[in-house]
């Protein structure tokens, strides 16, 4: 996974998560889909359990 991808994703997730923003509204600052915005808060979201499976050791999730 590049760099870039995952700077996108992190952006997507706070503007989302931290500033209440929209998926609309972050396409549009973007100058993206709703739908790509959908994918990379997904995909954030994904990494973000992955990195906490790993620190809390949690098999079960």
């Amino acid at each position: 996974m590049s760099f870039v991808s995952l700077r996108t994703y992190r952006i997507a997730f706070e503007r989302n998560r931290f500033e209440n923003m929209t998926y609309a509204q972050i396409a549009l600052d973007l100058g993206v889909s709703s739908k790509t915005i959908d994918y990379r808060i997904t995909q954030a979201l994904k990494i973000l359990l992955r990195e906490l499976k790993d620190v809390y050791n949690l098999s079960a999730l």
